[in-house]
């Protein structure tokens, strides 16, 4: 009776001793997510936001569009803006035949606000920077601009909100729209 009791003791700790070594695997790994996105949080910068555009307010009013211009990570990008309101999402990889991206632009007719996404491999590009141009003109757009400084001299003339960070990856993209909406102020 006494050694049942010893074995069912000992399999009792065993197991209490594997949970607390997961749950201290899943703190380290928290750990370290919250140390990335605290880390991308602190080097996001806010551009030509003078008329307080961001973060969006009166979502009701807006009918909002997201443009990923060859944007590797718009999948994570459209699915975190998607949890604040309805977003529509559109590609420029769709419309690769066209010499530039009129047929874009009239897709997005029916909305008001653009949440643009591009990387500093795509920023070069005339006919993506000339869409973003033709675009802001008469839309509500915000650029979430990815990846080195050196690029956003092609956006000098623009004078729509963007939102810069150094990062290029999965990470960055899901921190971005939260910024956007709000969720994460500094």
């Amino acid at each position: 009776m006494k050694r049942n009791r010893l074995y069912i003791l000992a399999a009792a700790s065993f197991f209490n001793v594997l949970c607390l070594m997961a749950c201290a695997q899943e703190h380290t790994t928290n750990e370290k997510k919250l140390s990335i996105a605290n880390a991308i949080l602190n080097t996001t910068v806010l551009l030509n936001n003078q008329d307080a555009i961001i973060p969006l307010k009166s979502l009701e009013k807006k009918n909002i569009a997201s443009v990923s211009l060859s944007f590797a990570y718009s999948n994570v990008f459209d699915s975190l803006a998607n949890k604040y309101d309805n977003i529509t999402s559109f590609s420029a990889d769709s419309y690769k035949d066209s010499v530039n991206l009129n047929d874009l632009e009239d897709d997005l007719k029916y909305f008001n606000t653009v949440l643009i996404s591009i990387d500093d491999q795509n920023v070069s590009k005339a006919k993506y920077i000339n869409f973003i141009n033709s675009i802001s003109k008469n839309k509500q757009v915000i650029i979430s601009f990815f990846g080195n400084g050196p690029g956003l001299k092609s956006f000098d003339q623009l004078q729509s909100p963007m939102i810069w960070t150094a990062q290029n990856n999965a990470d960055a993209a899901a921190i971005v729209p939260q910024y956007i909406f709000g969720v994460l102020l500094r």
